[in-house]
């Protein structure tokens, strides 16, 4: 399967894993179902790639075709990350 790595800013303003680094969530879309949204495999933390200020994480994940990656900054009242 490919692996994916992914670069997350120390300082976003989310929860935290035990290492301090940002606790994220990743989700895929299939666009043939109705394009909903399904949340995958949590990522594992790569602390080997860690710089001063991002937190590295590898997704290991199904073949895929396209590929976009963005970020959502949770309100007060809900928590999307």
């Amino acid at each position: 399967s490919p692996e994916i790595m992914i670069g997350v800013d120390k300082s976003a303003n989310i929860s935290r894993l035990a290492d301090g680094c940002p606790d994220i969530s990743l989700f895929t879309i299939n666009e043939s179902d109705v394009k909903r949204w399904q949340k995958i495999n949590d990522p594992k933390r790569e602390p080997t790639q860690d710089t001063s200020s991002r937190c590295a994480y590898i997704l290991e994940i199904d073949h895929f075709s396209k590929f976009s990656v963005g970020g959502v900054k949770p309100s007060t009242s809900q928590s999307l990350l």
